[in-house]
C-alpha cells in the first residue's frame, strides 16, 4: 500500500490548488488538482486490489475513506470547469465522480 506521505502530499497538493482557485489562477489550481488526483487514484488502487491487510474492517475503512478523497478532488476539479464555463468537460468530470462512487458500492454489495 501507497505509504502515508503519498496522502499527505495529495492533501497539500489539494490545498494548493484549492488556494490557487481562490485566487483566480485557475490553470495552476487545475495542475495541482490533477497532481493530487494522480495520487488519490493510486492510492485507491492499491487499496483495491491488496489482499495482504489483514484486517479486512481496516482495509474496507481506508478504501472508502480513499474513494472519498478521490471523489472530492474530482468535485474540485469539476467546479473548477464550471467556473470557467466548460459545462461540457464539468459534466464529463461530475460523472468521472459519480461512476468511481457506484463502483464502489457495487463492489460492497458483491
Amino acid at each position: 500500500l501507497k505509504d502515508k506521505n503519498d496522502a499527505d502530499v495529495a492533501t497539500i497538493l489539494q490545498s494548493l490548488g484549492e488556494a490557487h482557485y481562490k485566487q483566480g489562477t485557475l490553470d495552476e489550481a487545475k495542475s495541482f488538482f490533477n497532481e493530487a488526483l494522480t495520487i488519490r487514484n493510486s492510492i485507491l488502487d492499491d487499496y483495491t486490489d491488496d489482499s495482504s491487510v489483514k484486517s479486512r474492517d481496516s482495509l474496507d475503512e481506508k478504501r472508502e475513506n480513499a474513494i472519498k478523497e478521490v471523489v472530492a478532488t474530482l468535485s474540485s476539479i469539476a467546479i473548477l470547469w464550471e467556473v470557467k464555463r466548460d459545462y461540457q468537460e464539468a459534466l464529463k468530470i461530475h460523472t468521472q465522480a459519480l461512476r468511481v462512487m457506484n463502483k464502489a458500492k457495487k463492489r460492497d454489495s458483491d
